[in-house]
């Protein structure tokens, strides 16, 4: 079985889901696990070190601690995705790589991610395409660690990628739920 070596998973998790009109991370699917139970359970089975990045609700915590995943509480979500990423970044240091997924994606297939972390170079930024069009995860070699350390607003590495373009590989993969985010009730399979 697969497990992703010197490579460190970000859950980000602390987003505010206004158009889903309530903490839709624990929005359960239809087998009764939550969204995030879901993210989780995917990550925890190919990574030794997944940590979760999240706002101070307590039943997000506790999910997230019942799937063996460490948890840091990020006072400044509001602020946007750069506090969250700059934190979990912060608080983790893979020997490669970081791959930071966004915990509303529970459709995204193992197959793609073992394929991107096959990928992984401590110089280098591996985007998911499906389509040719972007998709998440993204995984982020360890040389840019103070890029992402200057983070700021509501945004992911996009700025990161186009400073950076040289250092970009497009990785086309052949999975919807690398695009499939859960924003509103709607957005969830049956």
């Amino acid at each position: 079985m697969f497990k992703a070596q010197n490579i460190r998973c970000l859950v980000l998790a602390a987003g505010s889901a206004r158009r889903f009109g309530a903490c839709k991370l624990l929005h359960p699917l239809s087998d009764g696990r939550s969204i995030l139970q879901h993210t989780l359970s995917l990550y925890s089975a190919l990574f030794d070190q997944v940590t979760v990045v999240c706002n101070d609700n307590q039943e997000l915590i506790n999910q997230a601690l019942a799937l063996n995943a460490s948890v840091e509480v990020n006072a400044l979500s509001d602020q946007g995705m750069s506090e969250s990423i700059k934190l979990g970044v912060s608080k983790t240091t893979p020997a490669l790589a970081w791959l930071i997924v966004l915990a509303d994606m529970p459709y995204v297939a193992s197959a793609s991610i073992i394929k991107l972390c096959q990928c992984a170079k401590r110089s280098k930024i591996i985007q998911a395409r499906i389509d040719n069009k972007p998709a998440n995860p993204v995984l982020i070699g360890r040389d840019f660690y103070s890029q992402l350390m200057q983070l700021q607003g509501d945004v992911g590495a996009k700025a990161i990628m186009q400073a950076h373009s040289d250092a970009v590989i497009q990785l086309d993969l052949n999975d919807i739920g690398l695009v499939h985010d859960i924003d509103r009730p709607s957005d969830i399979r049956i």
